[in-house]
């Protein structure tokens, strides 16, 4: 069976993703929709595709140290709730990889519509929590920041930041009709990260927006199509600073950004704040090879509070060799997407904004957590999927090609 032609599980698939910013409460909805997905489609027969080797074992040895490290605790079971959240979100970027790899033209369409709905949704009850119209018990808020229906403006942030780099793309070569469409994708996202209020969300906009700029003019070889990618990124960034300057001009708005744009907070330095927590991660993790176990760097009795840093959350908790396993999977991604957008003739927009997305993550993961963002393993799947189906076309290619010329010389024998 072609999974990705039955409505049915392209239906379970975008519900899957369309849920996904609801995620208050766990097991969210989404994580509910993607295991039953990940068992009926394997049993209807997707694959792994070829050339995911090096990544499923770099991935399989971060889970195994998982595990070791879990088995070496105080309490194991403790551990247990930490460590079955990466065996999920694994699997989850597995399922959505082979997915995508089984037919991107079909998949992405999909997953796209779908991961917009979920930012619109909480980009909206955000928006309208936060000016007082929804949400009298301040639920929806943390701190006067919005956090939507997750745990932490944190997050909520970040995850708008793809899909504003989605719109930007389609708006590149848009006609009128869907400058209509994806404008107000763009502002919402763009209003939801200013309310998040999260100096690492909007390192992670930033940043991902350079990259995308730099790659897509690297890329784009037509003078009339870079410039029009040009002007279109000065209409953006003139349509952008006019939304958010008008957002940040009322007093509410105003007095946050005073509050949050200060390089440095109080919790950053000092006794007990991040970055001294930090510094006592990277003592610990030079004593303890095996490492400490899922979720054991967030108790009290190792550092007060989490690390706040993907890279030495990785090796603290898995081990040294889970840590850079991990870590050695991240630079792999990167490298392998750089050389299909450096290699493939027709790269799409889209790909280069997942591209940029993941970078603004990395470089946001310096100073918070994002192991467990479920967004993130979604990237990693876009990135994979499709320069996995484009490898493999390139292979079919060229071994038509060499049976050709086989064939040939055998006749002139």
């Amino acid at each position: 069976m072609i999974i990705s032609e039955s409505k049915i599980c392209m239906g379970i698939v975008w519900l899957a993703i369309a849920t996904s910013s609801i995620v208050h409460i766990e097991p969210a909805p989404a994580d509910l929709l993607t295991v039953a997905a990940l068992g009926l489609f394997f049993v209807l027969g997707m694959r792994v595709p070829p050339g995911f080797g090096m990544a499923g074992l770099l991935l399989a040895i971060f889970l195994v140290c998982n595990a070791i490290a879990a088995a070496f605790t105080v309490d194991p079971l403790a551990t247990i709730r930490y460590m079955s959240v990466r065996f999920y979100l694994v699997a989850s970027f597995l399922l959505f990889t082979c997915l995508i790899y089984q037919n991107p033209r079909r998949v992405l369409p999909v997953l796209w519509s779908a991961y917009i709905v979920a930012c619109l949704i909480a980009a909206t009850f955000g928006a309208a929590a936060y000016f007082g119209f929804i949400d009298p018990g301040n639920q929806l808020l943390e701190n006067n920041r919005v956090r939507a229906f997750f745990k932490d403006p944190n997050v909520y942030g970040p995850f708008l930041v793809p899909v504003a780099m989605y719109a930007i793309a389609q708006l590149e070569t848009a006609p009128s009709k869907r400058v209509l469409l994806y404008m107000p994708v763009l502002i919402a996202c763009a209003i939801g990260v200013l309310l998040g209020f999260s100096r690492g969300a909007y390192i992670n906009f930033v940043t991902a927006f350079l990259i995308y700029l730099v790659v897509r003019l690297y890329t784009q070889r037509n003078p009339y199509l870079r410039n029009r990618v040009l002007k279109m990124t000065a209409l953006m960034l003139l349509g952008g600073i006019m939304a958010i300057g008008g957002m940040a001009s009322t007093n509410q708005v105003q007095s946050m950004l005073d509050k949050r744009l200060k390089v440095v907070q109080y919790y950053d330095t000092g006794e007990g704040g991040r970055m001294t927590r930090q510094l006592e991660v990277v003592k610990k993790i030079a004593v303890n090879p095996v490492g400490i176990g899922p979720g054991e760097s967030f108790k009290d009795y190792y550092f007060g509070n989490a690390p706040h840093n993907l890279y030495l959350h990785t090796m603290i908790e898995s081990g040294w060799i889970g840590g850079l396993a991990y870590i050695a999977f991240l630079f792999l991604t990167l490298a392998r997407a750089t050389r299909y957008i450096r290699r493939s003739a027709n790269i799409d927009g889209a790909y280069i904004a997942v591209y940029a997305s993941v970078f603004g993550v990395l470089i946001q993961s310096v100073f918070v957590d994002s192991t467990h963002w479920r967004h993130f393993y979604l990237l990693f799947s876009i990135l994979w999927g499709q320069l996995l189906y484009w490898e493999s076309r390139v292979r079919q290619s060229t071994g038509l090609a060499r049976a050709a010329v086989a064939q040939t010389q055998i006749h002139a024998v």
